[in-house]
Formats: C-alpha cells, sequence, structure tokens
C-alpha cells in the first residue's frame, strides 16, 4: 500500500507539470496571432486529474495506552503474636513456602512451663466438680428420703394416736357399764330368765330319769342292748349336772354382785380411765412429727446448697479451661507459620533476637496473585469495564505481550492526578512477573470487526465553528465526476492509515489525491497508477 501511495504521488506530480506545459504553450499562441479567437466547448472543458483508492472493510480497535507497576495483593509480612525470644528461623529469601508451614519458632520453655500448670489447674478443678456432683447427688437421695420417712412417721402417729384415743374412750365406757351393771345387781327380768333355766334343766332331767328307768327295765328284759342303757344314764347325769349348774347361778342372780366384784370393775373403770390418759397424752407426738418432718423439708433446702456448689465447681472449671485453652494458644504462637503459600522476599530477624507482636520478621509475596495497578485518567474511565483484554508490555521480559484481563476498577480515585487505579489480572504461571515490575500496557476498550474503512487522507474536514469531530468529507468518482458525501467518522486502524466512517458503500472509489479544491460533479480523471 505504501508504494501505491508513492507511485500515486510521483504521477500526480508529472501530471500537474505537463498541464502548467500546456497552459503556457496555448497562451504563448494565442498572444502571437495578436487576436482572440472563441474557444470551442471541447477546448474549455479540462478535467481534473485525482488518484483514488476503494473503500474496504476489516477490523478496527480502540485502545487505552497505561502504565504502572506490578503488585502482588498477597504479599504480606510475617510476625509473632506473642513477645519472645527467637529460637529459629527456618526459611531464607527465595525459599518457596506452603500456607500454614512452621517458618520460625520462639523458645517455647515459659509457655510449656505454662500449659502444664494451667491442666493440673483443669484436672484439679474437674475432680472438684465430681466431688461437688457426688455430694449434690447424696444430698438429694438423703433430703428426699428423710422427707418421706418424716411424713410416713408424721402420718403414722397420727394414725396411731386417733386410734389409741378412740380404743381408750371405747374400752373405758365398757368398763364404766360394767361397773354399773355390778353395783346396780341382778334385774327382775335377770331373775326369771334363771328361773326358767331351772325349770327347763329340772324338766330335761326328768325326762332324762324316766327315759333310763325304762331302758334299764328293757335291758333287764333282754329287749334293748346294754350300751343304749348306757347312753340315757349318760344323758341322766348331763341334765342332772345342767339343773345344778341352773340352780347355783338363780342363786347368785338373787345374791347380787360381791364386794370383789366391784372393786374390780372400779379398778377395770380406773385402768381404762388411765389409759384414755395415756392416749391423749401420746397425742403430743403429733406435734413432735410434725416438726420432724418440718424439719426434714428444711433439710430440703441443702438440695440448693449443693448444687449451687455444683455449678461453682462448674464455673472454676470452665475458667481453669479458658487458662488452659490460652496456655494452649500462647504455645502454638510459639511457632510462627506462613499465612499463605508464596516465596520468602526478606528475612529481617534472625534467631537469639527478642521479637514483638506485629514487628516483621519474613516477607512472603505470593507471585500467582501478581498484578498490574496502571492509574487511569477520569476522562477514559467511562469506557474501561471489568473483562475486557489488556496486552501488557515489560521491557526485555518478554518477546510477547502478556495478556491481562481488566479484573477491578477502583472505586476512588487520586485527589491530586485526578486518576483512577485499575488492577490488571495477568497469567504469571512461568513466575516471570515480579512485584514493583514497571510495565506498560493497552486495554481494548472497543472493536469493530466489520467495519467500512477508508484511506485516512481521503478525509476532508471543515474548521468552522460547531462542526463535530466525527464530521468529515469525502468525493469518490462516479461515471467520471467527483461526487462529495457527508461521512461520520469512527474508530482508525492501529497503523493510522485507515477510518471507519458511515455514509459509504464498500468498494466506492475514493479519491486520496487531487481531493483539495474538488467540487461536487466535477469531471476528474484517475491517474494510470490508481488503484481501482
Amino acid at each position: 500500500m505504501l508504494r501505491r501511495v508513492a507511485t500515486n504521488h510521483t504521477w500526480l506530480a508529472v501530471a500537474a507539470a505537463v498541464v502548467v506545459l500546456v497552459l503556457s504553450s496555448w497562451a504563448l499562441s494565442g498572444c502571437g496571432r495578436g487576436h482572440a479567437q472563441a474557444p470551442t466547448a471541447a477546448a474549455t472543458t479540462t478535467a481534473t486529474p485525482v488518484e483514488v483508492q476503494a473503500s474496504t472493510r476489516g477490523v478496527v480497535t480502540r485502545w487505552v495506552a497505561v502504565s504502572g507497576s506490578l503488585v502482588a495483593l498477597d504479599d504480606v509480612p510475617v510476625s509473632s503474636r506473642v513477645s519472645g525470644r527467637l529460637a529459629r528461623v527456618m526459611v531464607r529469601e527465595g525459599d518457596s513456602v506452603a500456607a500454614g508451614q512452621v517458618v520460625a519458632e520462639l523458645d517455647m520453655a515459659d509457655q510449656r512451663s505454662g500449659l502444664r500448670a494451667a491442666e493440673g489447674a483443669v484436672q484439679a478443678a474437674q475432680a472438684r466438680l465430681e466431688q461437688a456432683k457426688a455430694v449434690h447427688r447424696q444430698q438429694v437421695v438423703t433430703s428426699q428420703s428423710g422427707v418421706k420417712v418424716a411424713s410416713a412417721a408424721y402420718t403414722q402417729q397420727r394414725v396411731t394416736t386417733r386410734t389409741g384415743i378412740e380404743a381408750a374412750q371405747a374400752a373405758l365406757q365398757s368398763a364404766q357399764a360394767q361397773l354399773s351393771q355390778v353395783r346396780e345387781g341382778a334385774r327382775a327380768q335377770d331373775i326369771r330368765r334363771a328361773q326358767e333355766q331351772v325349770t327347763i334343766a329340772q324338766a330335761q332331767l326328768d325326762k332324762a330319769q324316766a327315759d333310763s328307768a325304762r331302758y334299764r327295765r328293757l335291758t333287764t328284759q333282754g329287749a334293748a342292748a346294754k350300751a343304749t342303757l348306757e347312753q340315757y344314764e349318760t344323758a341322766e347325769r348331763v341334765t342332772q349336772a345342767q339343773l345344778r349348774a341352773a340352780q347355783e347361778a338363780l342363786s347368785l342372780v338373787k345374791e347380787g354382785a360381791r364386794s370383789q366384784e366391784v372393786i374390780q370393775a372400779e379398778q377395770a373403770v380406773r385402768q381404762a380411765e388411765e389409759r384414755l390418759r395415756q392416749a391423749k397424752a401420746a397425742a403430743a407426738m403429733d406435734d413432735v412429727r410434725a416438726a420432724d418432718l418440718e424439719s426434714a423439708k428444711a433439710g430440703m433446702a441443702q438440695i440448693d446448697v449443693r448444687a449451687a456448689d455444683v455449678q461453682a465447681a462448674r464455673a472454676a472449671l470452665h475458667q481453669a479451661q479458658s487458662s488452659a485453652a490460652i496456655s494452649r494458644k500462647a504455645l502454638a504462637d510459639a511457632f510462627i507459620r506462613s499465612p499463605l503459600s508464596g516465596q520468602i522476599a526478606s528475612r529481617t530477624a534472625e534467631p537469639g533476637q527478642v521479637v514483638s507482636p506485629g514487628a516483621p520478621i519474613l516477607r512472603v509475596v505470593a507471585l500467582n496473585s501478581v498484578g498490574f495497578e496502571p492509574a487511569v485518567p477520569a476522562r477514559e474511565l467511562a469506557s474501561i469495564r471489568v473483562g475486557q483484554p489488556v496486552e501488557v508490555t515489560i521491557n526485555k521480559l518478554s518477546a510477547t505481550p502478556f495478556q491481562g484481563r481488566v479484573a477491578v476498577v477502583y472505586p476512588a480515585g487520586a485527589e491530586q492526578s485526578r486518576t483512577f487505579t485499575i488492577r490488571i489480572s495477568i497469567d504469571n504461571k512461568r513466575g516471570l512477573l515480579r512485584p514493583e515490575m514497571f510495565a506498560r500496557g493497552r486495554i481494548q476498550v472497543e472493536q469493530h470487526a466489520d467495519a467500512l474503512l477508508v484511506p485516512k487522507d481521503a478525509l476532508l474536514r471543515d474548521t468552522a465553528e460547531g462542526t463535530r469531530e466525527d464530521q468529515a468529507r469525502v468525493f469518490t468518482v462516479e461515471n467520471g465526476k467527483a461526487v462529495e458525501h457527508q461521512v461520520v467518522t469512527g474508530l482508525e486502524s492501529e497503523d493510522g492509515q485507515w477510518v471507519e466512517v458511515r455514509g459509504l458503500t464498500e468498494g466506492a472509489q475514493i479519491v486520496v489525491e487531487g481531493q483539495h479544491g474538488l467540487t461536487d460533479g466535477e469531471q476528474v480523471t484517475i491517474g494510470t497508477g490508481a488503484t481501482k
């Protein structure tokens, strides 16, 4: 293309020279004749020579150039959580480490002693808790059993007291009735009943004597068995005894009670009265049993006391466990671990040195987190979005640019420079990129894959006020005439030779030489070296 443009320029210069010679010859010829002749139409119409190139389609891209330093997101100092003397540092600059790997160690004698003491305190607190639980369980059993026993004793005592009083009262009433009966003597009814018993016994004896006499005769005569006679004789003797008993009972009823019987009945009354007094006196034991029951119930409060002892022992155990956990944490903190996987960038402390919490001992950098963080002017910020491709170049590091993408657009800009930082992620599998390297990049913010392109030199821009920057004019050649077109420009090609336009068709013959001074509809001729 460059050779074609150069040929066009040469041809144009030659054509211009030829035109100048022809015009000069014509002028001299007219003056020599001494009179003017009217030129013909063919002689007065002269075509303007031009060079053309065809419009084409292609890919155009807009890039935003940026520059800045490479930084690592995972770049952290490694320090101790506790004060102490460094016993060992296991790594040096350039060594690779894994996340969680022990990279340094403090002198742990004090931490181990503290942990042993704390664990001993935990065991002692655990034993006190178990003892308190056992006492609490025993107190629960004792108190509940005591209440049950006292309640049963109280209930039994009340039943016993009530029953004893009722029995004593009944016995007293019986003794008093017996005494009254003895003192009053036999009643007429009793005498009549006793006489009737004598009469009955006499009648039974008379019958038994008659039966015995009859069977005695029959036995003598041999008409009855001797055994039958013996039965009747026995019945006679029984009825005789019954008659004597009835006669004696009648005699006693008639005679009345003896003084001994009265005294005996009176003694029985006094004994019954004493038993009633004793039964009533035993009622005082109800209060004793009630007091025992209340005392047993009061003993239930000891359950709460023992429960409080258990809670206190449990709290002491928790405190001891917390102290042990702190001691274990202190011992664990004596082992200084890498917070991430990466490489040691620096080592700032040596064994034997006393370090403080937070004071850097090592610096670990994760090379896989290295990214590009350039500053972008505010005017370009609107065209930058997350995910856009980026080409990153680092001088003398690689022959081909590193490929990346916009990962983050920071929300706030720098107050002084009015620029905004963005983060560009870059594949660093080969480990070539390091923090603080200076890099240049370009962000692909826009791309048109099928743009209509014309040579940039063909554009004619007006300088009148109010004309937009994307407005321009071009001339095309159609049927030997120049045709003016108003176009809207877009992106440029990477080499800067072509410009995207709207308002033309593909393959149009664009005037690239001789367009200045052309007018719409003017006759033109295309140079022999022009691109068709």
